[in-house]
């Protein structure tokens, strides 16, 4: 009876030990912070979802990042010329463009006697 017993068992042992690195990955470092995660995103999930507290504060706390983060990722997306100026989504510099508009209004009207 004993013989029968461990002949059951050893197949079952051949497959815990083919499951050691898998065991060995979730027991290192890694393992255990990428778990400390999938833990809190679970939590936050259920949290989300069951309270209207919760979402409140969510909800506040995003439009604070977005009122307080937006104008500054939004400004630095627009890229400078090498005169320091902000460029125009053509590339052309929005101060020389405004320039080149001036002078050829001025010359329009010199032309006609306008000044």
């Amino acid at each position: 009876m004993i013989g029968g017993g461990l002949a059951a068992v050893g197949p079952a042992m051949m497959g815990f030990s083919a499951l050691g690195p898998a065991i060995g990955a979730l027991v290192s470092p890694a393992g255990l912070v990428v778990a400390a995660v999938a833990a809190l995103v679970a939590g936050f999930v259920v949290a989300y979802q069951k309270s209207e507290t919760f979402r409140e504060i969510v909800g506040k706390v995003v439009d604070f990042l977005r009122d307080t983060f937006a104008p500054v990722l939004i400004s630095s997306a627009i890229p400078r010329s090498a005169s320091g100026s902000r460029s125009s989504a053509h590339g052309r510099d929005e101060g020389d463009a405004r320039d080149r508009d001036e002078r050829e209004c001025g010359r329009s009207s010199r032309r006609s006697g306008r000044t």
